[in-house]
């Protein structure tokens, strides 16, 4: 889409996306078609990604309820037959 959108339709986009509104209700409040308006979401999510600091980890970090070998659903030997398996292909 190659639609330019002014500064106030900038604005008013980006304090009712931060208020919480949803895509229609933003699109009726700029009288913008739901197209429109979810470009210019697209634009100010990938906006806020590209700015983003990278995440950089320092000294002891805690997880909490990790799920190491998921998905044996009460069935750990399930998994590990699995792995040993894969392991024994490679």
């Amino acid at each position: 889409m190659s639609r330019r959108f002014r500064p106030e339709e900038r604005l008013a986009l980006w304090q009712s996306w931060n208020s919480g509104s949803t895509l229609l209700q933003i699109a009726q409040e700029l009288d913008i078609n739901k197209d429109d308006a979810r470009a210019m979401i697209h634009q100010l999510r990938q906006g806020i990604v590209e700015r983003r600091p990278p995440v950089v980890l320092e000294g002891e970090v805690e997880c909490d309820e990790v799920y190491v070998v998921a998905g044996h659903k009460g069935h750990p030997e399930a998994v590990k037959k699995k792995a040993d398996s894969a392991a024994d292909d490679a």
